[in-house]
């Protein structure tokens, strides 16, 4: 009798510790932690840290738009900014609507000197958001870029 018991618990053991690690290796779950972690190290300022949270997030779920969105905003404060182009422009190819993403790639278009792609850009955003104070400030930023500095 005790021994069955004894086989009971270390089978219910066992299964415990199968079905924690199970859970451990979810990729959604896995996803979330870098995510979360990413979260905190930007919060504290701690960059460099904080891209590599999202980008372990991005190769785990490639079409995890809000970690693209973090990369790339983790990206414009380490001062790199193409990387941050890149890393919006993946966020706006799977969220469309993040118009704050459109925001920081058309100011990077535009400090670039990528005037054109600049302008799609603010086109897109003034559709969208007519009335959105931050779209007329990207939209004065390209005119003044553009020479037309009475337009701005």
């Amino acid at each position: 009798m005790r021994s069955s018991s004894a086989l009971r618990l270390i089978f219910c053991l066992i299964v415990i510790s199968v079905l924690l690690s199970a859970c451990s290796q979810d990729p959604n779950a896995r996803k979330q932690k870098h995510f979360q972690s990413g979260q905190l190290y930007f919060d504290e300022g701690k960059y460099r840290e904080a891209a590599i949270e999202f980008l372990n997030a991005t190769k785990i779920d490639p079409d995890y738009a809000d970690a693209h969105y973090q990369l790339a905003k983790s990206c414009l404060k380490m001062q790199q900014w193409s990387r941050a182009h890149q890393e919006f422009a993946r966020t706006v190819e799977l969220q469309p609507d993040n118009y704050q993403a459109h925001i920081y790639m058309a100011d990077l278009l535009i400090a670039g000197n990528s005037f054109q792609e600049a302008q799609e850009q603010t086109d897109f955003l003034l559709q969208k958001r007519p009335n959105d104070p931050q779209v007329h400030v990207t939209v004065s930023n390209l005119l003044a870029g553009q020479g037309n500095f009475s337009g701005a």
